[in-house]
């Protein structure tokens, strides 16, 4: 969230958390910062459920030629500054690298889009859609859909970015100074993993739970001294901030 909010156009999403962390204050909750929860520390607490909500980190170990790319978290973070010649490619059609093409493109930046799927932010709903498609043409934002990156290379002080178009499957290439790949998150699971084995619900989080049906509590029914297990949000996959808010509500309503 910090991330997200770093784009211009999304600072107002700093309140998600600020809100949260007020009403974290206001209810007592012990909340732990700079503290790596490994499983012999989550253990330790003796706890009756455990909830993984260790997100993810920026998808990319997928493209050959990786290395030679940067994510919008390393942009919009600062870790990476950009240069003035940018191609950000989009697989997800959420606000991630739309936000950033924006926050770029202001910045005085040159900004091209290309994207897997054939309109700008498909995944958004219909007024951001818009919204976005006008400010993408209004800042001189190059868009090009139907195009999925499957390689990066060094091209002189650049990269080249070798695009399959979806529909024909012929081959292109474009060059910029620099690539910035946006494909979602892989989950952060280190954690999950190592208590599976140990919860009493091995991990599995019943659908039942989730939607309600099942009598409220039932998984907490398990043997003195051991605990459930779940995750949710990005720590299961790529998902937005909205999804990973309502899977909490609709299990933490029912333990």
């Amino acid at each position: 969230m910090l991330v997200a909010a770093s784009a211009s156009d999304r600072k107002d999403l700093i309140g998600i958390v600020d809100w949260r962390a007020e009403e974290l204050a206001r209810l007592g909750v012990d909340v732990r910062l700079n503290t790596y929860a490994d499983a012999d520390g989550v253990l330790a607490e003796k706890p009756d459920a455990v909830i993984v909500a260790t997100g993810g980190i920026p998808d990319m170990e997928w493209l050959e030629g990786a290395e030679h790319c940067d994510s919008v978290w390393d942009i919009l973070t600062g870790v990476m500054p950009a240069k003035a010649d940018v191609l950000i490619y989009d697989e997800t059609g959420r606000q991630a690298a739309i936000s950033c093409a924006l926050h770029l493109a202001r910045l005085g930046h040159a900004v091209s889009l290309a994207m897997a799927d054939d309109t700008l932010a498909i995944e958004t709903p219909y007024p951001d859609r818009v919204s976005f498609r006008k400010l993408a043409s209004e800042l001189g934002i190059r868009v090009v859909g139907d195009l999925r990156l499957i390689k990066a290379a060094r091209h002189g002080n650049g990269i080249a970015a070798r695009f399959r178009h979806e529909l024909t499957g012929a081959e292109t290439e474009m060059t910029a100074a620099q690539l910035i790949v946006e494909r979602g998150t892989a989950p952060v699971e280190d954690t999950y993993q190592e208590l599976r084995a140990r919860s009493a619900n091995k991990g599995v989080t019943d659908i039942a739970l989730m939607t309600g049906v099942a009598t409220k509590g039932v998984q907490g029914l398990q043997a003195p001294g051991s605990f459930v297990l779940h995750r949710i949000g990005d720590a299961v996959a790529s998902r937005d901030i909205y999804s990973s808010i309502y899977e909490a509500y609709r299990l933490c309503s029912q333990l």
